[in-house]
């Protein structure tokens, strides 16, 4: 392992706990663009120090904010895109998350190879975890009663919806789950949940005290707002936009949550171990 040199750029407390992953792993570990000092690893003062010989480049999730600068939310350090691809060489292997297509097609033509780790199903499935966990703490800091005992729906049957529902039935929750799949469906009934059609909620949110959504389209609009109880939590884990009739919520007084990348705020330690060890296992398989 301490042949292999990795760079670390930029990214938030989840890259720093990258950084430590990877270097009790006995990895070769340089950083630039976080301005806190992790000793275990080397801080470099310029981007060539810490790009150099590196076999591969660690960008953040998301890899830039703005398409111009690499995310550097510890830092004041302002790394342009321009100034880091000029600075790789062939044969470097750059991984982010959510690398733009243009971006990726300049690295290509630089010569580098591209890992985008935020498609890993392996990284998804294990974010699942922390983002059901703070699904879970956000009901119960917003609900005005126990979740134990509570009337909980959640929409959609993937990863995270899986794993919610099982983390809510497990605290004594009465979870229904609603999805358009059969295959979903038959999976939510095997494992012990109410499952109903997405097309049927309207019929069934009426008592229900929080709503955890998981599908990144409009799935609960307004004739599904104005049958739900006006004390309802609506919690969307959706991707941007998300599933919530934002506009229709305001009018019908119903309180949604937004709650967007939730593993990097509420437990950035164990997000970032995710990361360094999805990023590490594909490393290993490339041809160095």
């Amino acid at each position: 392992m301490n042949d292999i040199k990795i760079c670390v750029l930029g990214g938030d407390m989840r890259q720093l706990s990258a950084v430590r992953t990877m270097c009790k792993k006995g990895f070769d570990v340089s950083v630039f663009g976080i301005d806190k000092t992790i000793h275990e690893a080397r801080n470099c003062t310029t981007l060539n120090e810490a790009v150099s010989n590196a076999s591969l480049i660690l960008l953040p999730l998301p890899f830039s904010a703005d398409g111009i600068r690499i995310f550097c939310p510890l830092s004041n350090t302002d790394i342009k895109l321009d100034e880091l691809i000029s600075s790789l060489s062939d044969s470097q292997i750059v991984a982010g998350g959510k690398l733009s297509h243009v971006f990726c097609k300049r690295l290509t033509d630089r010569g580098c190879k591209i890992y985008d780790y935020y498609t890993s199903e392996r990284l998804s499935i294990l974010n699942a975890i922390p983002t059901a966990e703070g699904a879970v703490a956000i009901a119960m800091n917003e609900l005005k009663i126990t979740v134990f005992g509570s009337k909980c729906a959640v929409v959609g049957y993937g990863r995270i919806g899986r794993i919610l529902s099982k983390m809510l039935k497990s605290l004594g929750s009465d979870v229904t789950v609603f999805a358009r799949s059969e295959s979903a469906l038959t999976w939510a009934e095997a494992e012990g949940f109410t499952a109903i059609n997405i097309s049927k909620m309207q019929n069934f949110v009426s008592d229900k005290h929080v709503i955890f959504n998981t599908v990144p389209s409009m799935v609960i609009n307004n004739d599904i707002l104005q049958k739900t109880n006006e004390n309802v939590v609506i919690i969307d884990l959706a991707s941007a936009p998300g599933g919530v009739d934002f506009e229709s919520a305001k009018k019908t007084n119903r309180k949604v949550i937004f709650a967007l990348s939730l593993p990097g705020k509420v437990a950035p330690d164990s997000a970032g171990k995710i990361i360094a060890d999805t990023v590490i296992s594909r490393l290993l398989e490339v041809d160095l």
